[in-house]
């Protein structure tokens, strides 16, 4: 190896030293530091279940890779490490305990499934079709699910971060950095109280009324029926705030939102004419670069399969 004149001791590898490590074996150099531990080769051959001969060929075969004896022979038959093998074994330690974390993340995986960070809105995890979604994830075998809470605008950041794994949303990336697939639907009905879903089963519409934008995505005001295209956007925090505290919402309120669970002592809903066709994907999106590799297969199943 190459080394600077002002600096004895630093060592800098030529393209064709680079050239050579490239060409040198894992096997080789998990043989090699087993032998700096034994200082011997017989006993790195017993460690690593092979015989002598075939440790000192791999030891011969990194001497060559690199240009540079790796070890002397001592009285008593113990090897002494070259300055060269001292600063590789050093170098390696890094590379050997990376290895055993990501051998050990692979072990945990096979045991109890990747953990899939999962997250929506809160209004989204109401829905009946994310509900679905979630348990029908929460039954397979090689994941293990997690729920995150997160909003439509901290969605992008969020996935960046490595907060959550997959964002299931009306809202998707926008950029070439993310990947989005459909994988649900939702539907929508007509929240009424309950001692009133009488009066509008039979298609009657109120003048006045509201309607949720779920994940921040408004309904096409082309699929509305006309008499309710002048009700109000009703924000979702407080549709959620209403479907659990009804008595902080008026008297009499009709509420267009998706399909959701209710409390049925006070809420109806009901699916008066004009009504049906309504509905909004959800889509599942991630990082492009996601180091998981599994998402893309994750979300073609989805969408293949946990829907029909």
């Amino acid at each position: 190896m190459n080394q600077d004149p002002k600096n004895p001791s630093s060592i800098k590898p030529s393209f064709h030293e680079l050239e050579m490590m490239e060409a040198a074996d894992f096997r080789h150099l998990n043989a090699f530091q087993c032998v700096y531990e034994e200082k011997s080769y017989t006993n790195a051959g017993h460690a690593l279940h092979t015989i002598r001969k075939a440790i000192r060929r791999m030891i011969d075969h990194l001497e060559e890779a690199f240009e540079c004896q790796l070890f002397k022979d001592e009285e008593l038959g113990k090897l002494s490490p070259s300055p060269f093998a001292e600063r590789l074994f050093n170098d390696l330690r890094f590379l050997t305990a990376t290895q055993r974390c990501f051998s050990e993340h692979i072990r945990n995986v096979r045991q109890n499934g990747r953990v899939l960070q999962v997250g929506s809105s809160s209004a989204v995890f109401r829905t009946r079709a994310f509900r679905y979604l979630f348990r029908k994830l929460q039954l397979m075998r090689q994941i293990k699910i997690s729920y995150t809470s997160v909003e439509p605008d901290d969605a992008g950041r969020f996935l960046v971060s490595g907060y959550c794994d997959l964002y299931i949303g009306c809202w998707s990336g926008n950029t070439k950095r993310y990947i989005s697939e459909e994988v649900a639907e939702t539907t929508f009905a007509l929240y009424v109280p309950t001692d009133r879903a009488a009066d509008y089963s039979d298609g009657h519409l109120p003048e006045n009324g509201y309607i949720v934008s779920l994940d921040g995505v408004e309904i096409d005001p082309a699929k509305l029926p006309r008499l309710c295209k002048g009700w109000e956007s009703l924000p979702e925090e407080k549709w959620l705030l209403w479907l659990d505290r009804p008595d902080q919402c008026p008297d009499d309120v009709v509420i267009f939102a998706p399909e959701a669970s209710i409390n049925l002592s006070h809420w109806a809903a009901v699916g008066p004419v004009g009504f049906s066709n309504i509905r909004q994907t959800l889509r599942a999106t991630f990082l492009r670069q996601h180091p998981y590799e599994f998402l893309p297969a994750l979300t073609q199943k989805i969408r293949l399969n946990l829907n029909n």
